[in-house]
């Protein structure tokens, strides 16, 4: 490997240390020429300083053999000492070049730097979209057994810190760093369990003078590397020197902490506006103006939030598959396949703008569009938020939270930023999941706390009526606004769909009468039910047969699939594939070949979602929960053998907290929705145990689940 003299000329090479950063895949050692900016407090001013301070000159330019010197001398005090360094690492200011630092998603960083630069630079971007990962110092031994989150890096400061030198105390001397053995033992033996994937990166140290020359003899006597390659950013390096470095196999990078990032920054938006280009984001304002905006928050809101409009770009849902059953988005409306109900829309379009135009609460509002289940709620919520768009007097852009799980506040608060719409609407589906609805609740909190002025923001969100209401008896929901929509259509809907249906080849209607006649079946019938009469008209009762149909046709294990899969997707809850194959027992070989892209495929709609390190990242679920219900109905009526079966999935699930997440959530909807005596709740959170036993977030709803039994036996057990 060759040094990179010239950042310049070798940009290739440079490009490709920036791939890895941005990759996630790298590690990141910070010495102290990294915290040089304005100011510089290295050691050789540190010994000036205070020698000046002391009134002695020792002729030492080595820091740990200096403070060896003094610490004989019983005239020195060493708090003393610390205090005076503590005092020139605060005159420290953050850079630019410390934010984009603490913008970028390092796999680790590790410093022998005592100050608080790196923490300050994470505290000034917080706020923004900038801030990918929340930073967890880790500053002794005791601390370092911490089991960061996917949403933080650890910060490993190996030499103490000045936020409290009584416990963690500054390392100058000889003795200091003997004390530290176990501490860097730990941590640098560590790194030996990494692939080969994984780069170092070390920035501020330079491996030419004496000090420098020992840290890493120091680093390299626990072999981390493992006869690695490190890329050291060092903007004067000894080119005398160069040779020793690549013998040692250091990869020299000729330029400063601050050039370094500014670099990668302009790499990162050259490369972010290319993607963005390809993936043709934008965002458009009401009158379909673009919107300029950083590529880095288009591309960190891909996936996550989707703009709603005319020109978002939809998966082509068919008429026929959308009466079938298929869920709603957005082109369903733009394309006007559904039944229009235009006096639920004027109604409701009054009461929001009413609400909107009191401002009475500094909590944004949010509207639940409640009713009861299969009655289109999440077809009319697009409907209604599409025609307030179009409204001559509203100056409206719309949003779909698409992930809550990686929705962050600052991107969301950026986003507004940059809309500066007079009017601004989050579309949130799927919250009768518990911990989507939670996540609704502290968005909606982190976005009235910035107190929008010349912005209305609102959220509108369809629900069924009674999840609503048993979410209300756990929690209070400021400035919530409930909007029920009633199940029944109307004669003048009837007729719209009977013309949809009739369009798409559903019904046969040859003559006047024959519509007529229809017409008379859905509103005596169906008393005008919408889900009674999609399920029951279409094709004269074929919507449900064709379901049965195809699941007749499948394997036994296909089968099963499918049934597991009903039985969490009937409370809007995503199957993780490894969970799937523990229950139908196949190996992974089968389980891709069989039921992913053979069998499953159409049935089971595969779901790929980003995900953080080990966590699931393949999901199946079924066309509409609706269909998954029915499908458990139709082919385990028993609610006794519906039971067995989720006893035996919750004894087969794998620990992890995405599973964790995924088994509380069942268990909160089977107990909220009264599918079993609390006898039989107590059995299925006894069957999570199994796996979950070591799970602090099954362990914190287990425990509250054995406290409720209220016998002594099982509370012993906690």
């Amino acid at each position: 490997m060759e040094h990179i003299l010239n950042i310049e000329k070798q940009e290739e090479e440079l490009n490709a240390i920036f791939l890895k950063i941005k990759e996630s895949n790298t590690i990141l050692f910070l010495g102290a020429g990294a915290s040089v900016s304005e100011k510089r407090y290295l050691s050789k001013e540190v010994i000036q300083y205070y020698e000046t301070t002391i009134g002695k000159y020792l002729g030492e330019a080595n820091i740990t053999k200096w403070v060896d010197i003094l610490s004989a001398d019983d005239s020195f005090s060493r708090t003393h000492f610390d205090n005076f360094v503590q005092s020139l690492l605060q005159k420290l200011s953050v850079t630019e070049a410390h934010k984009i630092m603490a913008g970028i998603p390092w796999r680790e960083i590790i410093t022998t730097n005592y100050d608080l630069l790196v923490e300050r630079a994470f505290d000034e971007i917080t706020t923004s979209s900038q801030k990918i990962y929340d930073l967890k110092p880790i500053r002794n031994q005791r601390q370092y057994n911490y089991k960061e989150s996917n949403t933080e890096v650890r910060y490993i400061k190996l030499n103490g810190c000045i936020s409290d030198k009584s416990l963690y105390p500054l390392a100058f001397s000889t003795d200091d760093f003997r004390k530290l053995g176990g501490f860097y033992k730990q941590v640098l033996n560590d790194l030996k369990n990494i692939s080969y994937d994984i780069q170092f990166l070390s920035m501020g140290y330079s491996f030419s003078d004496d000090f420098g020359k020992e840290l890493l003899d120091k680093f390299d006597s626990y072999n981390f590397r493992d006869k690695r390659w490190i890329f050291n950013v060092d903007p004067f390096p000894n080119e005398n020197a160069l040779a020793f470095y690549k013998k040692n196999k250091i990869c020299i990078v000729r330029c400063s902490f601050q050039d370094f990032f500014l670099k990668y920054n302009e790499w990162d938006t050259k490369n972010a506006n290319i993607v963005v280009k390809k993936k043709g984001l934008s965002l458009t304002s009401n009158k379909d103006f673009y919107i300029s905006a950083p590529p880095q928050l288009l591309l960190s809101l891909d996936g996550i939030v989707k703009q709603l409009n005319t020109h978002t770009r939809e998966r082509f849902i068919k008429e026929e598959e959308y009466y079938k059953g298929e869920e709603p988005n957005f082109g369903v409306i733009t394309r006007g396949i559904d039944v229009i109900k235009t006096n639920f829309i004027k109604t409701f379009t009054e009461q929001i703008q009413n609400v909107l135009n009191e401002k009475k609460e500094t909590f944004v509002p949010v509207f639940f569009i409640s009713g009861d289940f299969g009655i289109g709620k999440s077809t009319f919520t697009l409907r209604l938020i599409y025609e307030l768009e179009q409204h001559a007097d509203i100056d409206l852009v719309a949003f779909e939270i698409l992930d809550f799980n990686r929705a962050r506040k600052e991107q969301l608060i950026d986003l507004i930023k940059i809309m500066k719409s007079k009017n601004f609407v989050f579309f949130c589906d799927e919250i009768e999941v518990e911990s989507y609805f939670k996540s609704l609740i502290e968005i909606q909190r982190d976005i009235s706390i910035e107190q929008f002025q010349d912005c209305n923001i609102f959220f509108i969100a369809p629900i069924r009526e009674n999840i609503l209401e048993k979410f209300k008896l756990n929690r209070s929901i400021p400035n919530s606004h409930e909007l029920k929509i009633s199940g029944k259509f109307s004669i003048e809907e009837i007729d719209e769909l009977i013309e949809k249906l009739k369009k798409s080849n559903l019904v046969e209607i040859r003559d006047a009468g024959e519509k007529k006649q229809l017409i008379s079946k859905i509103t005596k019938d169906y008393n005008s039910d919408s889900f009674v009469v999609l399920m029951s008209t279409i094709t004269n009762g074929r919507h449900e047969n064709d379901l049965i149909h195809c699941y007749n046709q499948l394997s036994k294990e296909a089968q099963q699939a499918f049934l597991y899969t009903a039985l969490l997707h009937k409370h809007k809850l995503l199957m993780p594939a490894s969970w799937l194959k523990q229950n139908i027992k196949m190996d992974w070989d089968e389980f891709i070949n069989k039921i992913v892209k053979a069998e499953g495929k159409g049935i089971l709609i595969q779901e790929f979602v980003s995900s953080h390190g080990t966590q699931p990242d393949l999901y199946f679920r079924t066309k509409h929960p609706l269909i998954a219900e029915k499908l458990v109905e139709r082919f385990i009526p028993s609610k006794d053998r519906q039971f067995k079966f989720y006893e035996q999935m919750l004894k087969q699930v794998e620990l992890g907290q995405t599973n964790s997440y995924l088994v509380n959530n069942l268990l909160k909807a089977l107990g909220r929705n009264s599918e079993y005596n609390n006898t039989q709740i107590d059995k299925l959170y006894d069957a999570g145990y199994t796996k979950l036993s070591d799970d602090p977030y099954f362990l914190l709803n287990y425990a509250i689940n054995l406290q409720n039994r209220r016998t002594k036996i099982l509370l012993q057990r906690q």
